[in-house]
């Protein structure tokens, strides 16, 4: 609930409704605080969350740069940090992010299911002299530990307004690849196959003593099982910063999927800001968006893929707590 409160009166309304009005009241260049506040004086606006008792800095450099050619901001934030830190990097497509982490002086455990990467990823981090720098999985991450079916996609690309296997791309699992491979694909397996895979949890790979400063979860739809196998690291606050994508288009379970996601995250302590958001109008006025409201909106929106409805995504990044006491130096 949000709260007006004026003397000893006080007015009552749902969130959903105060967040409405206020993007109504922005648009026509009011500030619904500031007006009271000048011409009564004795008004105070409460929002009931703990967000309203703290500033909070939009942490747009912890967003992934997804391709960006200005590249990430993420490498001068880590290199602030004391070197040998421990970071995770969850769905490496080409290793690029997991030399970036490593070449600002930490540890990185990257994980990558897809066949044909492999090689390429483990060629790069050689290349870069980093090799005792990153260690290298092969593996998928979920909520548990076995085997489970992976879909891997040929390479396409846009031309004429129709999709096409990129040049030189066939059906072979030990070849194949894309942005897209995943546990699950909205569209037509005409041009994939499915490989099994190891998986594991996060919980059975790092190690009870150590903690993550920062971890970044790719995983096309699969982000809330990777989040449910690192229960114990988020339970006990060992992740601060973490990165990871709400794609209800390629959830199992939806929108409604992405929203116990966040609820999940936020049981857990820690807050979640939006990257490049699709919902533009509450970010620019600096108004939280309900989680129901946010995956809601995320569910509607239409991506077109392969000839399938991939549906739109949203990153997110989310920090712990006590995340604080990391940031001034206290590690």
């Amino acid at each position: 609930m949000s709260m007006v409160v004026f003397s000893n009166k006080r007015i009552s309304l749902s969130y959903n409704l105060f967040f409405s009005v206020g993007i109504i009241a922005f648009f026509a260049g009011v500030n619904l605080c500031l007006l009271f506040l000048l011409s009564i004086g004795r008004l105070n606006c409460d929002m009931n969350d703990p967000g309203a008792h703290a500033i909070y800095a939009m942490p747009h450099v912890w967003c992934p740069a997804h391709g960006d050619a200005r590249g990430s901001g993420l490498h001068r934030v880590l290199s602030e940090f004391p070197p040998g830190q421990l970071v995770i990097d969850v769905g490496a497509y080409d290793g690029k992010e997991a030399i970036e982490y490593a070449s600002a002086g930490h540890n990185v455990l990257s994980f990558e299911p897809t066949p044909s990467k492999s090689a390429n990823i483990k060629r790069k981090i050689r290349n870069a002299d980093l090799e005792d720098k990153i260690t290298f999985y092969p593996w998928a991450v979920s909520d548990r530990s076995g085997e489970a079916p992976f879909v891997v996609n040929v390479g396409v690309h846009l031309e004429n307004g129709k999709w096409a296997i990129n040049e030189g791309e066939e059906k072979n699992p030990e070849t194949m690849g894309s942005e897209q491979d995943g546990f699950r694909v909205p569209w037509s397996h005409e041009n994939s196959t499915t490989v099994n895979v190891k998986v594991e949890k996060l919980d059975n790979v790092v190690p009870r003593d150590k903690f993550v400063l920062f971890m970044k979860v790719d995983s096309q739809g699969h982000d809330f099982k990777v989040l449910k196998g690192a229960d114990r690291l988020l339970s006990e606050h060992r992740v601060a910063v973490f990165s990871a994508e709400i794609s209800p288009g390629l959830m199992e379970g939806g929108a409604k999927e992405g929203l116990d996601m966040l609820n999940y995250i936020a049981s857990k302590g820690y807050r979640c800001y939006g990257c490049h958001t699709s919902f533009e109008t509450g970010f620019r006025f600096g108004l939280p968006v309900p989680f129901s409201m946010w995956t809601q909106h995320l569910g509607t929106l239409k991506f077109e893929h392969r000839g399938a409805n991939h549906g739109q995504w949203d990153d997110i990044v989310c920090v712990s707590k006590k995340a604080s006491e990391v940031f001034s130096g206290r590690m």
